[in-house]
């Protein structure tokens, strides 16, 4: 038996091929399959267990065969746990054994994140509830606060930008129409 695994990912339907050689005189019934993960700590304090699959598959003599072991890893921290695969197998005189197929770690890793239209409301709602609360902390504007308590006057300010850049010029001159009342008109001819 032969075994190479690198990881998990979580969520996902998970496939392990079994590869199980029969080099002896005797026919084997592989009757069989299962695995579980435990902590890498502690190897007597098991995570989760998986169900056991049954196969009755018959291996003549000088004969191999391929057993795929199919299983879904979830709840889970995507981290390393300990993951044993087993098999069991008889010879049919009464003779039953367990081979270890695989008793190492394994790697577990989240699978691709897909976004949702929920998961897009979601977050615009979060974000909506932020700007709103900010809004009305700061007093209806976005501005910050020293801003607004140092804002000048609009004349104010551009009087002092003028005065501040260039020298005081007199302000043109403006003329000056005033009508005369017509008597006062008439008045003055005679």
């Amino acid at each position: 038996m032969k075994s190479f695994l690198l990881g998990f990912t979580l969520g996902a339907p998970s496939s392990v091929l079994i590869h199980f050689a029969n080099e002896g005189v005797r026919t084997f019934n592989v009757t069989r399959v299962g695995a579980h993960f435990h902590s890498p700590f502690d190897l007597s304090y098991y995570i989760q267990n998986f169900s056991i699959r049954s196969l009755g598959e018959v291996v003549p003599p000088s004969s191999e065969i391929s057993i795929e072991y199919q299983f879904r890893p979830e709840m889970l921290e995507p981290i390393d746990f300990w993951f044993s695969l087993w098999i069991e197998y008889d010879d049919g005189n009464g003779r039953e054994y367990r081979s270890t197929v695989y008793n190492n770690t394994v790697n577990l890793v989240d699978g691709p994140m897909e976004w949702t239209s929920t998961d897009f409301m979601n977050y615009f709602t979060w974000f909506g509830g932020a700007s709103a609360l900010y809004y009305f902390y700061n007093g209806g504007t976005f501005a910050s606060k020293k801003s607004r308590k140092s804002a000048k006057p609009v004349a104010a300010a551009e009087a002092e930008a003028s005065s501040s850049s260039a020298p005081a010029s007199p302000a043109p001159a403006v003329p000056v129409y005033t009508q005369a009342a017509k008597a006062q008109v008439r008045n003055r001819r005679k």
